[in-house]
């Protein structure tokens, strides 16, 4: 098994890129790469990855960035998971970002979709599940990936997103390389810590979205009634009248301190919140939680998932 060692540098906060048009998204990437934003979070399935690559070239050609001072990660989707669609699908996204590689490649779920032209087949209302086990649609992902016999590679390293521990236990003993990160929901109310020092125990790195408790129209946020944002948690009010700064900052530097190989993939369209969480999450501005903090918010773990959208859309309740 190849390890692929040292783990690339990630940096400790990323831009996320969902639920944005590509006018939107080419207006905040580029606004987010001027301010020090290195790492983009993109995904095929977003369908503005021609906005972001109108962003990312254009701060190319004006000088504000090199390629190889970025991070890019785009997502496999559903629907490309037969190993003869894999590269099919990176090469779109390539084209699309106008990029001739990308830094990061993560199967978007650990579910496969009939193939075709629709991103949700269904019918009858049901999504149709193709017969694609895990380890090929791997085995084609490898195939893409940056080696020694491989120097026409479309991405440098490979990894997965909202994969629970004993499949990505499983994906490893066949892998011939092994997933260097796995993206996963994580915030106050959903800490997963066992699977979080998993994956940091095995040198995967946790890539964190949803990091302030995102903002979802379905599951949980929901039909919870008990429901109350992070951001208006008691505990996050308190400690962040004691250190006189925003709640959302301690949240940030709640997620700064969950140990190494942890980076955080953050959503705004604000230059200020990003300019302050960027901070934060860089060390120009160095906010402490003491032990007693952590233990405290380590406290305020519910279990509560936000984005469950296998169980609400797709009928697999995965995480269960």
């Amino acid at each position: 098994m190849e390890f692929n060692e040292p783990l690339p540098n990630i940096p400790k906060i990323g831009l996320g890129t969902w639920k944005m048009d590509n006018d939107k998204v080419y207006e905040v990437v580029l606004k987010a790469i001027k301010i020090g934003y290195r790492y983009i979070d993109c995904a095929w399935e977003y369908e503005n990855e021609v906005g972001v690559g109108k962003a990312i070239t254009e701060a190319i050609s004006t000088g504000i960035v090199k390629r190889e001072d970025l991070f890019i990660v785009t997502k496999l989707w559903n629907t490309y998971h037969r190993p003869e669609l894999v590269e099919v699908n990176l090469k779109d996204s390539l084209k699309r970002l106008n990029l001739t590689y990308v830094d990061l490649y993560l199967i978007h779920w650990p579910l496969a979709f009939k193939p075709g032209d629709d991103p949700y087949p269904r019918v009858n209302g049901h999504i149709q599940y193709d017969k694609v086990p895990l380890h090929e649609t791997w085995k084609a992902m490898e195939k893409l990936t940056k080696t020694d016999k491989n120097p026409n590679f479309l991405t440098k390293y490979i990894g997965v997103s909202n994969f629970p521990s004993i499949l990505l236990h499983d994906l490893m003993m066949s892998a011939t390389i092994k997933p260097i990160a796995n993206q996963i929901e994580s915030h106050l109310y959903l800490q997963q810590p066992s699977l979080i020092e998993w994956c940091q125990k095995n040198k995967i790195i946790v890539m964190a979205y949803s990091p302030l408790g995102g903002s979802y129209d379905y599951g949980s946020t929901v039909t919870d009634k008990k429901f109350e944002h992070p951001l208006n948690n008691s505990k996050i009010i308190e400690l962040a009248k004691g250190k006189k700064c925003s709640n959302s900052d301690i949240i940030f530097a709640w997620h700064k301190q969950r140990g190494d190989n942890y980076v955080i993939v953050s959503k705004s369209e604000n230059e200020e919140r990003l300019k302050q969480a960027l901070k934060i999450m860089d060390g120009t501005i160095n906010i402490i939680l003491t032990k007693e903090d952590m233990e405290l918010l380590a406290k305020e773990d519910k279990g509560l998932r936000l984005n469950d959208a296998a169980k609400v859309f797709w009928e697999i309740p995965s995480f269960e």
